[in-house]
């Protein structure tokens, strides 16, 4: 693995992995790859740096959404068994 550019990558989205912004490009011998310059975490390798952003903020969006979709859930659950802090009312 090299690291081809440490500059951060403006478009790129937080890492899905440790939440900590500023990705850098890095190349490998199959082609370019985003990858987290603080915890490691690397999205998707593709011939092309714009294809492989591309991919990896489509992981760093789907991350994101599971993480509403756990918290809706938990909030859901919570709801279920005591007041609903939402409504004030039990369900």
């Amino acid at each position: 693995m090299n690291v081809i550019d440490q500059r951060p990558i403006k478009n790129a989205l937080d890492c899905p992995f440790c939440g900590m912004p500023a990705p850098e490009y890095a190349y490998c011998y199959a082609g370019f790859y985003v990858r987290c310059r603080y915890c490691g975490a690397q999205g998707p390798i593709d011939k092309s740096q714009v294809k492989a952003l591309e991919m990896y903020n489509s992981r760093a969006i789907k991350n994101e959404l599971l993480k509403k979709q756990s918290d809706l859930l938990a909030e859901r659950l919570y709801c279920g068994e005591h007041e609903c802090p939402r409504k004030g009312v039990n369900k």
